[in-house]
């Protein structure tokens, strides 16, 4: 399965909508992120998500997004961080924060908007990377594809085959 191309196109252009705003952060582009994650569990014929807000983890931290399922079970998390050159983000990648993330949470992804990164836990803690600046050249849907690949749908209701 992948993303429909308009999915990437949509996407990009809401991003770039939101980013010409002045003084735009990252909070400001996370609507275009939330109606791209939506659209890419859509397109690959997932279970139904929802994307919460900013929500804190005892111990963890306080990862930017939490994906969850059409029951409201976690499964995922999401870090924003502004968007940059690769080098910044391969730093991100390494610093303390996603560490202690990625140590603590199964299903996480990590992303500049432009760059997204995939840690879980079935991975061997291992990423699997995609990028989306270029229109029609997108490896997200891999991404989406694992990321909510362990939902399944039962009975017509979205049921977790496994909870974090």
């Amino acid at each position: 399965m992948r993303l429909r191309g308009g999915t990437v196109r949509a996407y990009l252009a809401a991003l770039r909508d939101a980013a010409a705003f002045p003084g735009a952060t990252e909070y400001t582009l996370q609507p275009p992120l939330v109606d791209f994650l939506h659209a890419a569990a859509h397109d690959l014929e997932l279970a139904p998500i929802a994307v919460h807000p900013e929500l804190r983890l005892r111990d963890v931290g306080q990862p930017d997004l939490q994906i969850v399922d059409g029951l409201g079970s976690p499964i995922g998390y999401g870090e924003t961080k502004p968007i940059g050159p690769a080098a910044v983000f391969a730093r991100v990648l390494d610093s303390e924060q996603i560490e202690r993330y990625r140590r603590s949470i199964d299903n996480l992804l990590v992303t500049d908007f432009l760059r997204f990164s995939l840690f879980r836990a079935d991975l061997g803690r291992g990423a699997r990377r995609s990028q989306v600046d270029e229109p029609g050249r997108s490896s997200a849907s891999q991404n989406a594809s694992s990321a909510w690949g362990h939902c399944r749908v039962h009975r017509g209701v979205p049921r977790p085959s496994r909870r974090l």
